[in-house]
């Protein structure tokens, strides 16, 4: 008998208490999704397959590729990113020159363990839960409402939430088994017939120009043309 109350005391009920919002996968876009919702105020629960946050910011990816025009593309969080790398460094912050797609040093470059410090500071002030190593395995979906009602870890727990947002790179919530045969996925052009979605190199002329050089804004969609192509 006492066994089993001690059982009951050390071990963790399968069931999390509901979220408001459930986050897969804490990259840099994941923890900025968690840090947003829990600013507003939201129970937000992040869950990270591996043992650390960050994913590609974290594990040697610290140079940041901004661009020519950094001071106007980028702001709010992803800028309260780089001033507090700045403050970690205890250097000024300053827009890089327009010329320049890449500085080597600080804010725009940071070691891995300063972002992964910086990530978690902004997740720990925000009071967003942060579970590592919590892998999802299932989903369970709701037929009446047609939501995603909660999703199960490897380890067997269980997140219950409103808001169910997928922050991995390559979708994988949204690729589960469980939501594919809904229909809830990343279509391809073929399926949904939308023979101008994504990237669409044309070789022809318009207005007088070539689009057959390198990929620049002139070779990406253009709306109003209805050419069909074979199938």
């Amino acid at each position: 008998m006492l066994a089993v109350a001690l059982a009951a005391i050390v071990t963790p009920s399968s069931v999390a208490p509901p979220c408001d919002v459930v986050v897969h996968a804490a990259t840099p876009g994941g923890c900025m999704a968690a840090v947003a919702a829990a600013r507003e105020g939201a129970h937000v629960c992040l869950l990270e397959p591996s043992l650390y946050v960050g994913a590609m910011a974290s594990s040697g990816l610290g140079l940041a590729d901004y661009g020519q025009h950094s001071a106007s593309v980028l702001g709010g969080q992803c800028q309260e990113f780089y001033r507090r790398v700045a403050k970690h460094y205890n250097v000024s912050f300053a827009w890089p020159d327009q010329a320049q797609c890449g500085q080597h040093q600080p804010p725009w470059s940071a070691e891995p363990h300063v972002a992964e410090l910086v990530l978690n500071e902004m997740l720990r002030e925000a009071n967003v839960t942060v579970l590592l190593n919590a892998r999802i395995v299932s989903v369970q979906w709701q037929p009446a409402s047609k939501r995603l009602a909660a999703v199960t870890c490897a380890d067997g727990r269980s997140f219950q939430g409103a808001v169910f947002i997928d922050g991995s790179y390559e979708g994988a919530l949204m690729s589960s088994q469980a939501l594919r045969t809904r229909g809830v996925e990343r279509r391809t052009r073929r399926t949904v017939r939308a023979r101008r979605g994504g990237y669409r190199r044309e070789a022809r002329r318009q207005s007088g120009r070539s689009a057959t050089g390198p990929p620049s804004c002139r070779t990406a969609y253009r709306p109003g043309r209805t050419r069909r192509t074979p199938r």
